[in-house]
């Protein structure tokens, strides 16, 4: 009995999550979801995160102490006061994520926001969606970790640190140094990022590789420019065949130099 009220729940439990996934299949394949979900991202969820960092950048100061003691509960405290332009909301908000994830970095996920709108709500790319996220999301990582090791190199605030790498970068780079040491902490994240360009873009670093560039044209267009002399030096000498015995010969001679000279130039 036991057995089989288990697997009946086991079945029951598939199928409502085979239901949530059809009703979010519909829903995401319904145009007047996606129009809806793009006019959120695009007009909403955009403008407030850059709205709420922005202001986090200048107010964090002030805002911290507040929000690190109470957290999410102040979004309940009405009679707590913040600075950010935003509100308790805006303060908590920007707080999560570039104090405690990715420091200014998280601006790729404004960018984010902002091209996934676009394209519910227009249907337009203005970029490529899937590759700004891949490349969003490896800046988003990669940014944070490197921001963390110069500002720790600098030797500023804790806080400002976490301003500009977050706690995702500060604690990455803090294991990666025990790990590699200073320096070679800085060498891994060098080779990643050429690792990077040349996976994403392709480049070939043939910045001083000149071979077979100039030499050549100069040369053949050297030999050109005296083949063309020659030639109109030929046009011009090639009728002053002037025979003496013969007068009227001298006279169609210069008449032709003359015909030669002016087809030349």
């Amino acid at each position: 009995m036991t057995r089989t009220r288990s697997r009946s729940r086991e079945e029951e439990h598939k199928s409502t999550m085979s239901n949530l996934v059809k009703a979010l299949n519909e829903s995401l394949n319904d145009t007047r979801f996606r129009r809806l979900a793009g006019v959120l991202l695009l007009f909403i969820v955009t403008p407030y995160l850059i709205v709420a960092f922005s202001s986090y950048i200048f107010t964090w100061r002030s805002d911290m102490s507040i929000v690190k003691e109470q957290g999410l509960s102040l979004l309940f405290q009405s009679k707590e006061e913040v600075v950010n332009w935003l509100g308790r909301f805006g303060a908590v908000i920007s707080h999560l994520f570039i104090y405690n994830w990715f420091g200014i970095t998280s601006y790729f996920f404004v960018l984010i926001f902002f091209l996934t709108g676009f394209k519910l709500m227009f249907g337009i790319s203005l970029l490529p969606v899937k590759r700004s996220l891949k490349h969003s999301f490896f800046f988003l990582v990669w940014l944070s970790i490197t921001l963390g090791y110069i500002f720790k190199i600098i030797s500023i605030s804790e806080e400002a640190r976490h301003l500009m790498g977050g706690a995702f970068g500060i604690r990455c780079d803090l294991w990666l140094q025990g790990l590699l040491g200073s320096i070679g902490t800085g060498f891994l994240l060098v080779f990643v990022f050429i690792v990077y360009l040349i996976v994403s873009f392709d480049v070939s670093f043939n910045w001083f590789n000149t071979k077979g560039v100039t030499v050549p044209i100069k040369e053949a267009s050297i030999t050109t420019a005296n083949k063309d002399r020659d030639t109109v030096m030929d046009n011009i000498i090639s009728p002053l065949s002037i025979n003496i015995e013969h007068p009227k010969a001298n006279i169609a001679a210069i008449s032709a130099l003359i015909n030669a000279t002016t087809n030349t130039f």
